[in-house]
């Protein structure tokens, strides 16, 4: 359920902060190297890949609930494929387009 949504919320910010901490490390990181980590680790992990009609979904869930583009993101991704998303961040117990949002902390 969980691993969906957050694997795709996630890939822009993991690509961002791996590409900032593997540089720090090693600051001869290529861009091909890179390329290769997209390939071979991120992309075989998703399992919602990024399409129009996700962006789509998620900016129109943001109309609707008020909550910000990347919050919706992960509610826009969800729907295709959770039925319930566990997030501490949201409002639990709240239905959005068939998925149920849930706190696991309540």
């Amino acid at each position: 359920m969980l691993r969906s949504t957050s694997v795709r919320r996630s890939s822009e910010a993991l690509c961002n902060s791996a590409w900032r901490g593997v540089s720090r490390f090693c600051p001869t990181t290529s861009t091909g190297e890179t390329t290769r980590y997209l390939d071979r680790v991120l992309w075989p992990l998703c399992r919602i890949h990024p399409t129009a009609g996700l962006y789509m979904g998620a900016v129109s869930i943001m109309e609707e609930t008020g909550w910000t583009f990347y919050d919706s993101l992960i509610v826009s991704a969800a729907a295709a494929r959770c039925p319930v998303l566990f997030t501490e961040d949201l409002q639990t117990g709240r239905v959005v387009r068939g998925v149920e949002i849930r706190n696991p902390f309540v």
